[in-house]
Order: structure tokens, then C-alpha cells, then sequence
């Protein structure tokens, strides 16, 4: 994953090289609360449209010395003095080598507007993913995407610390997580309060991000209520199994990272990290594998950020009723099991490698939901080792993303009466962009974030991307910006520039409603459509294995077709053996006879 993390980095700036324009690009100067700000006038070199890009904005102090481990602190403002452009990115420490200043003093935003600049535009704040390991505001461009848009659509990005820096919960709860949360909602702030300087409406701004960015979305629809008023969610959220972890399992995780920086067992933890050299910091993110079982921190119920489980402020209809946007890729749970094709692409590795994942989700469970979940996910034969990958990935992507991402519309749509609740299902394989996510390749697989390069309209306008590619990342940004500024994707733009006719007008996105759970799937182009009961049947199984089995029986017929098939193969093993055994008998006869 370091690796594939890295090759995005370097691929993402070479493709911004396509859509920027001269270095001699005209400066325009923005007066904000903290101070004067100059920016950048550039052509997009799509439709005529033209940008402003602010990078590099200070939104709080440097979380350093006293103010490490700390919840951030809004930055001082800079008298009389000229913030100058500065385009060479920003990111927080973090374990993999980027082509960016790697720096504490990291949280910073990027402003990118229409020139000329609008009077009152929809601001849309992204929360990029990483795992709450890695990534940076600096990765994603907004040329194509505010041009895509219309030109009347404001893009904000955000930095926030990362893992321990950002997550940390030390045993004498001196440090108590959730401080790239904290960050977050002062990012924000900031933007609430200068927004309109660069010709934004503070009071029509959408909050969006994907993976480890759309878990801190959702986690701010329980709080941070002031700043925000859509909300999209792409892969992740607050209340998916791996969403967030006890206090308990947060300090245990965290002591890898006490133990190499020295301060387990110091007296004043606080004080001990605090006083911490970056550089120590560092050599731990450089030499640390992280995994999900050991020492991969998420946000915790804290006391402070949150003081219920957010499921419970769910149920309850405690939250922000806002419209809502959520979905998923079809083959999520590529992401955790990718690495296997560097191991093997046989069929039978991958028929013993589900074999094993089954036991690990479901072995806590009766015999007969064992058998339930083969007959849901076993195929009937296999063509490929591709064929024989599926049924981990379906398997794990359903139970851990796509469920869970239905069960939260469902809550939505009858909590928030009145609001719109749109859900999608990403099921196209992009096949340039992910490559630099997954050296192997995806296998026409559509894995987790397969949907961010054309939601940021990356794609659009760019030649080393297929055609298709361009039209697909061209609606995405259509709908997702229209759904900022309306509420509903299909109100606002709805055709798209290109030469096929067919292609130019946007499918129509039903509603997500309680008594009607469509969704749009966005497949090949002369697929794109809708869907209804989003993966039902498998849903209604994760949702209470034994009860779905009782109430559904695994069907004698499937299953002896499945046990048919097992002795039917180790018949043929057999008499295979058997022949084979004999040939090489009745070839050594002839030389016995010599001897």
C-alpha cells in the first residue's frame, strides 16, 4: 500500500500538468479575517472557463511544542502582511515518502474558485481519505471540477493530522483521540467565517470525502451542525463496522508508537511527547507496518467529540437533518486482499483463501449459517482464479460497506423527513487511474476509491484517459456539484458535453425513500441506470446470520449440488490417480522384461 500511496502522489501531479496553464499566471488578492491572501488566476482550458486557486491557507497554529497532542488552535492573524502564492503542496507527517513538504505545521487548506469570482457560489469541502494514515489536501486539483461544474460551484480542501498525531489515546487519558476531528471542524470554521470573501455562500456548503474522509463526514452530521449543510458520503462512515474503536482497544494500539518514541513509561506522557523531536516521530512512521488488528487507530467515543455511540444519535434522530448523498463501490474489499496477486493467481489458492475468510466471518456462528453463506456467495463453478477471487471480495464488501451504507440510507430517509436521500453504487473499472492504487491491476474489479479520480473530474479534459473515462468522471462531477447547489443531483446542469448524443443528458437519480430504496449504478455508459433493494437478500443474512438462515433454510438441493460436486471431483482426482499410475506401470513393464 506504501508503494501504491506513493505512485498516486507522483501520478496526480503529472496529470495536473495537462490542465494548468503558464507559469505567468495573473495574482488576484483575497482580504480574509487572518489577513491578506493572493492567489492565482488560471485557465482550465475547458469550456472557456478560467479558476482562482488559494493553496497553503493556514487555518490554525502549528500543532507543536505545547500545542502537540492538543485540540487546534485557530491561527493569529498576520498584520499588514501578504500571504504569497506558494503551489508547492503541504501534508502532514505520515509513513510514505510524497513529493510535498512534509511538515507539523500542516493544517492548511486550498481554495479554488471561478474567475471571475462568483457572487454567492456553493462551497464544497473535501475531506481526502487515507485511512486516517496518510493522504493531503495538496492531491487533489480543482481545474477540471469547478469547470465541469458550471463555474459557479467553490472547491475547499483540507488538511488534518494524520494517525498517532491525529488519534492517539494514551492510557492516563491525557490524550484522548479524535484530534483530526478537531481539526476538521476548524477547517470549517474557518471556511464558515471567510468563505465569502472569495464569493462563497456560507450558508449553502456540502462536506464530502471518501473512505477514511467520509467516516469524518459522517461523524460531523452528529456535531460541527453550524458549518455545513449536505453532506455526501463515497465508502465510508462513522457507523460501519470498522468505523470507529472503544477507548480500550485505542489505547492498546497506541503503545507501539509510545514505545519507539520512548514515553511508555514516562511519568508525564504528555509532557514526554511534547517535547518529542518531528524527526522521532518520523523514523516511527518509517518503520512501522501498520495493520487493522494491531495498531490502526480510528476515532473513538471520547467524551468530548463524542459522547454516545453514534449509532445510538442515530436511531435517536439526534443529528443534523440534512440532504444526503451516499454510496459505495461494487468490490470494495479488493483493497484489503490485492496484495495476494503478488502471491498467487491460481484458481485453487483462491478456493482455500475463501474457504478461510468464511471461517473468519462466520465461524462464530452455527453450521447451517456456514453452509447459508456458501450457498449466497459459492458459485457453482469456476472459469478463472478472477472468477474464484469474487466470493471473498462480495463476502467482505457486503457485510463491511455496501450493508452498511443501505442501513444508513434507510435510517436517513425516515429520520429526516422531508430531506433528500440519494444512494449510488459505483460498479465501473477505470482502466488507467487505479493502476497507481493497485500496482497488480484491478481485474475488472471496481475497488475501493475507483470513484475518486472522476468525482474530481481528473479524467475530463485529460488524453491519456479513455473516452468513456472523460463522460463518466464528467456526469459524476455534474451530479455530485448539483446536489451541492440544489440538494438533488438532477436539478441544475443536466447534459454534458460530448459528441454522442445519447450520451450528453443525465440519467435520472431517483430518490432513496423508505418505502422505495432506488439507487443509480454507474456501470459501462449504456449502463448506467437504476437499481432497486440494494444487495437485500445479503443485507437481510448480515444482519442477523441465525435468524435469516432459520427463517430461510439452505436449500437440501443446492447443497447436495455443492457436496455432488465435491465427491464428483474427488472421484475424477481419483481415477485420474489411478490411470495415471497404471501408464506409468504398463510404461516400466517393457523394461522389466529387459532385465
Amino acid at each position: 500500500i506504501t508503494l501504491s500511496v506513493q505512485l498516486v502522489q507522483v501520478v496526480i501531479l503529472l496529470l495536473l500538468k495537462f490542465v494548468v496553464a503558464s507559469e505567468d499566471d495573473a495574482v488576484v488578492v483575497v482580504k480574509t479575517l487572518a489577513g491578506k491572501i493572493a492567489g492565482k488566476i488560471e485557465e482550465t482550458k475547458l469550456y472557456g472557463i478560467s479558476v482562482q486557486k488559494f493553496l497553503n491557507i493556514y487555518y490554525a497554529e502549528a500543532p507543536v511544542g505545547k500545542l502537540r497532542f492538543m485540540k487546534p488552535q485557530p491561527r493569529k492573524p498576520w498584520k499588514g502582511r501578504l500571504k504569497k502564492p506558494d503551489d508547492t503542496p503541504i501534508s502532514c507527517p505520515q509513513g510514505v515518502r510524497v513529493p510535498y513538504i512534509m511538515t507539523e505545521d500542516c493544517l492548511i487548506l486550498n481554495v479554488w474558485t471561478p474567475h471571475p469570482r462568483p457572487k454567492s457560489a456553493a462551497v464544497m469541502i473535501y475531506i481526502h481519505g487515507g485511512g486516517y494514515t496518510r493522504g493531503t489536501a495538496g492531491s487533489f486539483d480543482g481545474h477540471s471540477f469547478i469547470a465541469a461544474a458550471g463555474g459557479d460551484v467553490i472547491l475547499v480542501t483540507i488538511n488534518y493530522r494524520l494517525f498517532d498525531l491525529g488519534l492517539l489515546v494514551t492510557r492516563d487519558e491525557s490524550v484522548r483521540g479524535n484530534l483530526a476531528l478537531f481539526d476538521q471542524r476548524l477547517a470549517f470554521k474557518w471556511v464558515h467565517e471567510n468563505i465569502k470573501r472569495f464569493g462563497g455562500d456560507p450558508k449553502e456548503v456540502t462536506i464530502f470525502g471518501e473512505s477514511a474522509g467520509s467516516g469524518s463526514a459522517s461523524s460531523h452530521l452528529l456535531g460541527s451542525w453550524p458549518y455545513f449543510q449536505r453532506s455526501i458520503l463515497q465508502s465510508g462512515s462513522i457507523t460501519f463496522p470498522i468505523g470507529l474503536v472503544d477507548m480500550g482497544t485505542a489505547k492498546n494500539m497506541s503503545e507501539k508508537f509510545l514505545r519507539d518514541v520512548k514515553c511508555m513509561n514516562d511519568g508525564n506522557v504528555l509532557e514526554c511527547l511534547q517535547n518529542l523531536g518531528t524527526e522521532e516521530i518520523m523514523e516511527h512512521y518509517r518503520t512501522t507496518e501498520y495493520s487493522m488488528s494491531k495498531n490502526f487507530l480510528l476515532p473513538v467515543i471520547d467524551g468530548a467529540f463524542f459522547k454516545e455511540l453514534p449509532e445510538k444519535i442515530l436511531q435517536e434522530g439526534r443529528h443534523k437533518h440534512i440532504d444526503l448523498m451516499i454510496g459505495v463501490c461494487e468490490h470494495e474489499a479488493f483493497l484489503w486482499h490485492f496484495s495476494n496477486l503478488q502471491n498467487s493467481q491460481t484458481t485453487e489458492f483462491y478456493i482455500n483463501y475463501f474457504q478461510r475468510i468464511l471461517q473468519l466471518e462466520v465461524g462464530g456462528f452455527s453450521e447451517n449459517v456456514h453452509k447459508k453463506a456458501l450457498e449466497l456467495y459459492e458459485p457453482k463453478c469456476y472459469q478463472n482464479f478472477v472468477e474464484a477471487f469474487r466470493p471473498t471480495i462480495e463476502l467482505q464488501t457486503d457485510k463491511y460497506w455496501s450493508c452498511p451504507t443501505t442501513q444508513l440510507a434507510r435510517s436517513w430517509s425516515t429520520q429526516s423527513i422531508g430531506k433528500n436521500v440519494y444512494v449510488f453504487r459505483f460498479s465501473y473499472s477505470p482502466p488507467l487511474d487505479m493502476l497507481v492504487y493497485y500496482p497488480q491491476g484491478t481485474f475488472g474489479f471496481a475497488a475501493h476509491a475507483s470513484d475518486v479520480m472522476g468525482t474530481f473530474g481528473f479524467p475530463i479534459n485529460n488524453t491519456r484517459f479513455p473516452e468513456e473515462d472523460m463522460v463518466m468522471s464528467s456526469r459524476m462531477v455534474t451530479y455530485w456539484t448539483n446536489f451541492a447547489k440544489n440538494g438533488d443531483p438532477n436539478v441544475g446542469i443536466t447534459n454534458i458535453t460530448y459528441n454522442k448524443e445519447e450520451f450528453q443528458k443525465l440519467p435520472d437519480w431517483p430518490k432513496f425513500t423508505d418505502s422505495n430504496e432506488r439507487y443509480l449504478k454507474f456501470k459501462e455508459l449504456h449502463e448506467v441506470g437504476t437499481g432497486e433493494n440494494l444487495r437485500q437478500m445479503y443485507c437481510d443474512f448480515w444482519n442477523d446470520p441465525e435468524e435469516f438462515t432459520r427463517k430461510n433454510p439452505v436449500s437440501s438441493g443446492s447443497w447436495n449440488v455443492w457436496l455432488a460436486i465435491i465427491i464428483t471431483t474427488a472421484v475424477i482426482t481419483v481415477v485420474v490417480i489411478i490411470l495415471y499410475a497404471s501408464l506409468k506401470y504398463c510404461r516400466r513393464k517393457p523394461y522389466t522384461t529387459l532385465v
